[in-house]
């Protein structure tokens, strides 16, 4: 089926349930469904206009799916001024409304019901948007060029957990070297992760099924082969690039964000490669409550103020049952936490 086609499809789909579920209301006699939520009570103050989905952002566009088919859309100035702490106004995913009665204008956007983002990494008072209304992320990695990064992984986990969002991790080229030991640590945590090789087409079936009925963004370092997976799974042709051998990064070739409708239903959207992840509005209990095994080991400490970070009588530091990779990733954000802390 034609991209075009599948888009069709979803705002014909969406517009049946939406009518369906209105029928379902009426038809019952329990006034208590009719009660608002707040995300309602936003919609409701949106402007009246054609529902859109952004698919794509470039420097110079925005395009947006709508049953009228796929259009090249501009931001309404009004939008412009609403949010100072943001680098991006809108994102890939988000549904939108739109002004077509001459070019397009997107004149409203829907609540999100989860998102992607980051601290802007020259200046970390800003937010800067990845993806909207998205049900996982696909952390994509290799062991080897570039370097598995345990820290990285956490930042991305956090990120999801604030955001409202699933995560799967994928560790890719396993076909050159494997991770057993990171794998059985973080399995047993209870994390979900897929070993994946383009190559011998190890775990792609996996991955397929993970993706079935979801919307997925991959994201992840530049040169793990987030394109190569998505080609695998979708059966596209998405520029495909290499590993630098002078700094053992990846190179970037992605670099704009589109989302893909599946054959088989969900989407699908690359990003292009990071180097850092900043967590936006970053909290110690954010930290904490992310890395479990340390509240829970914390709660032998001797002062309740411990923040297990070489305190006298730290129950943290003294337990042998904490990985020591778990333990240094917690020490990084702590670290990076206060640095933060004290230049503001």
């Amino acid at each position: 089926m034609k991209e075009d086609e599948l888009w069709e499809q979803f705002f014909s789909e969406q517009e049946r349930r939406d009518s369906r579920g209105d029928r379902k209301r009426l038809q019952k006699k329990d006034r208590s469904q009719f009660k608002k939520t707040d995300a309602d009570k936003e919609r409701e103050k949106l402007p009246e206009g054609e529902r859109g989905r952004i698919i794509e952002i470039q420097a110079d566009k925005v395009r947006v799916a709508c049953k009228e088919g796929v259009v090249e859309a501009t931001l309404k100035g009004s939008l412009k001024v609403q949010s100072r702490r943001m680098k991006h106004l809108v994102a890939i995913g988000d549904f939108v409304r739109l002004d077509l009665s001459t070019a397009p204008v997107i004149i409203g956007v829907e609540p999100r019901t989860s998102v992607l983002a980051r601290a802007e990494n020259l200046d970390r008072q800003k937010r800067q948007l990845i993806a909207a209304n998205v049900d996982q992320v696909i952390i994509t990695l290799s062991v080897s060029h570039p370097k598995l990064s345990p820290p990285l992984v956490e930042r991305y986990l956090i990120a999801a957990e604030k955001g409202g969002l699933d995560a799967l991790i994928v560790i890719n080229k396993i076909d050159v070297e494997r991770p057993d030991a990171y794998v059985d640590m973080m399995k047993k945590l209870g994390y979900y992760l897929i070993l994946t090789s383009t190559k011998t087409g190890e775990g792609i079936d996996e991955l397929k099924a993970a993706m079935q009925g979801k919307t997925s963004v991959f994201s992840g370092p530049s040169g793990v082969g987030k394109s190569s997976l998505i080609n695998a799974v979708l059966g596209t042709d998405l520029k495909v690039g290499a590993t630098s051998a002078f700094s053992g990064k990846g190179r970037h070739t992605t670099s704009a964000t589109r989302l893909v409708p599946l054959d088989d239903g969900g989407f699908c959207l690359d990003t292009p490669g990071i180097r850092s992840f900043g967590i936006w509005e970053l909290t110690f209990e954010d930290i904490l409550d992310h890395f479990f095994e340390i509240k829970e080991a914390g709660l032998g400490c001797r002062f309740a103020t411990c923040r297990h970070q070489g305190e006298e009588g730290c129950n943290v530091l003294a337990s042998c049952a904490i990985p020591d990779i778990r333990l240094k990733a917690y020490h990084a954000l702590v670290d990076e936490l206060d640095q933060t802390h004290k230049r503001r």
